[in-house]
C-alpha cells in the first residue's frame, strides 16, 4: 500500500533523497577544491623557480655591469 501524500514516510524519503544529493554535491565540490589547491601549489612552485632564476640572473647581470663600469 502506497503512503498517502503528505505522510511522514513520503517526507522522510524526500529528506533522505535530498541528503544524498547534497552529499554528492559536497563530494564533487571537495574534489574540485582539491584540484584548485593542487593548481595553486603548482603555480607557487613555478613562481618560486622563475623568481629564483630572475634573481640569480639579475644579480649576475648587475655584477657584470658594475664590474665593466668601474674597470
Amino acid at each position: 500500500m502506497e503512503p498517502a501524500i503528505g505522510t511522514w514516510t513520503e517526507w522522510a524519503n524526500h529528506v533522505l533523497a535530498e541528503l544524498e544529493r547534497l552529499d554528492g554535491n559536497q563530494k564533487e565540490f571537495n574534489e574540485k577544491l582539491g584540484k584548485i589547491n593542487n593548481s595553486i601549489i603548482a603555480l607557487k612552485v613555478r613562481a618560486s623557480i622563475w623568481g629564483g632564476i630572475a634573481g640569480f640572473l639579475g644579480t649576475g647581470i648587475l655584477t657584470i655591469i658594475v664590474n665593466l663600469l668601474f674597470k
